[in-house]
């Protein structure tokens, strides 16, 4: 436990151990700081003797592979509008925002008669690509427009047979 955060949430600490985390890598990769690998928060405990954990502190679950086909199906059996949306967020990992700012200008299929020769190929295989989505932007709520990603960059997303099927 942070001897100097004693009395702050447990979230204030899960923040500032995250925080100085963050400055030592930054301060290595910047070559600022010399020696140790590892940031000297790295194995520091951010709960402390008598800590109530709060339901809200817990990490969020998120739903297995079962409950994620269980899930889609049943929004496929009522026809629920946003459907595609969460079959499509499934296979790009994509955040609500850069689904969001998705555009069909981004998405770049394979023509159908090279699909069909891929679906030929082994799984795993390199060669298996379907084609790319671009995420290039992403919806920001607080300021009502259109931006970068959340981390700052752009990044491709390789299509699966699944989601080119579909």
């Amino acid at each position: 436990c942070f001897p100097v955060t004693i009395g702050a949430s447990v979230n204030l600490r899960t923040e500032l151990k995250r925080t100085i985390n963050k400055i030592w890598k930054w301060g290595l990769e910047e070559k600022k700081i010399s020696g140790g690998q590892e940031s000297p928060a790295k194995n520091v405990e951010v709960l402390c003797e008598g800590d109530r954990i709060n339901e809200a502190n817990k990490e969020k679950e998120i739903l297995n592979y079962f409950e994620i086909v269980k899930f889609l199906t049943k929004a496929s059996e009522i026809e629920h509008p946003w459907q595609p949306v969460w079959f499509t967020d499934l296979h790009i990992g994509g955040r609500s925002g850069e689904l969001e700012g998705l555009r069909k200008d981004d998405i770049e299929l394979v023509p159908v008669k090279m699909a069909r020769e891929l679906d030929k190929l082994s799984d795993g295989d390199r060669r298996k690509s379907y084609g790319i989505i671009h995420i290039n932007r992403s919806w920001q709520q607080k300021q009502k427009k259109y931006g970068l990603p959340k981390n700052g960059e752009t990044r491709q997303v390789t299509i699966n047979s699944e989601l080119n099927w579909y």
